[in-house]
This record gives structure tokens, C-alpha cells and sequence, in this order.
């Protein structure tokens, strides 16, 4: 893949990895930095006009792939907890505690995972999301949710090191 600006001209094909990357509501240079090794949370150093290795692209593909295994399991884990209730809510992770875990906290990337759980859920279900910064947690249901999260994102990141060699995210929390 060859990075050749932050936003393409018209004539400047899009490649495969960004497209996928985009899925996921992030640009090359940001997997570049994950690839690399670099914390996920240090803004890149990595130029455009890069080209990337057949190797990184694999490593976007399988993080990708991760990620996606990751959006269904969670959705999967809220229509269980919901299956007796008329609505399903989704503790949706704020920027603060995002960065209290090591998660990537661009808004982009979170909206996008938050989209592609609802999608997993399904056209079924009524979804709807409750923000962790705004709305306190004191329901045990939704508490646990935001918990389980952040367990099962640092899994992710845990997964997604063993298969390509870098991280997302900080180790899972301790219980």
C-alpha cells in the first residue's frame, strides 16, 4: 500500500488497507504507528508518501478482522443481557475512560465500533446508547457493561499483539 497524502486527489487510487482502516475509523498513518510498535496513544510520526510492506498490510487485515470478531461478540453479549427488555442500551465508553485504559480514544474509532455492535445486533432490536461521562452508572447491568468492555477491548489488543505483533490497548484491567 503506498500512502501518498492525507486526503487523496481524485486521481489517486484507494487501496485496499484504507478502505479498511476506514472502516474502523482510522487512517493509515495511525496503524503505521501500531504496526511500528509505537503506544497507540502518541501521536505518529509517520510521513505520507510511505509505502507500506506486505507484512503491515497483513497486519491491518488481520486487525481488522479482530476487530470485527470483537463487534460481533460484544453485540452478541448485549442481546443476551437485554433478551427480557423492550430496549437494548449500550454503555458507550467516554474519552476519559478510554484514555484511563489505554483505548484508543478517537471519536471516530469509537463511533465506529458503537456502529458496527449496533449493526451486529441487528434491524430486531431497538438500540440506544448510553454515554458513561454523561449519564452515572448506577444501574449493575450497565456498570458491568462498561467493564466488560474495557476487559474485552484489552483482550482485543491483547489478541491482536500475539497475531501482529502490536497492541491497541494497555493489558486488561485487574478485577
Amino acid at each position: 500500500m503506498y500512502i501518498s497524502n492525507a486526503y487523496p486527489s481524485a486521481s489517486q487510487s484507494i487501496t485496499a488497507s484504507e478502505a479498511l482502516l476506514a472502516t474502523i475509523g482510522l487512517e493509515p498513518c495511525d496503524l503505521l504507528r501500531f504496526a511500528s510498535g509505537n503506544d497507540a496513544s502518541v501521536p505518529g510520526h509517520v510521513g505520507f508518501g510511505t509505502e507500506l510492506s506486505l507484512e503491515v498490510e497483513q497486519k491491518i487485515i488481520m486487525s481488522v478482522k479482530l476487530w470485527s470478531k470483537f463487534c460481533a461478540n460484544m453485540a452478541e453479549r448485549y442481546v443476551k443481557d437485554f433478551a427480557d427488555m423492550p430496549i437494548i442500551l449500550i454503555s458507550n465508553p467516554c474519552p476519559e475512560m478510554c484514555r484511563r485504559h489505554s483505548i484508543p480514544d478517537s471519536r471516530d474509532f469509537l463511533s465506529r465500533t458503537l456502529g458496527r455492535i449496533i449493526e451486529n445486533i441487528g434491524p430486531d432490536y431497538v438500540v440506544d446508547v448510553v454515554d458513561c461521562r454523561l449519564d452515572p452508572l448506577t444501574d449493575p447491568l450497565l456498570a458491568a457493561q462498561a467493564g466488560h468492555w474495557i476487559e474485552s477491548f484489552s483482550k482485543l489488543s491483547q489478541e491482536v499483539a500475539i497475531h501482529c505483533g502490536h497492541q491497541i490497548a494497555g493489558p486488561p484491567p485487574n478485577n
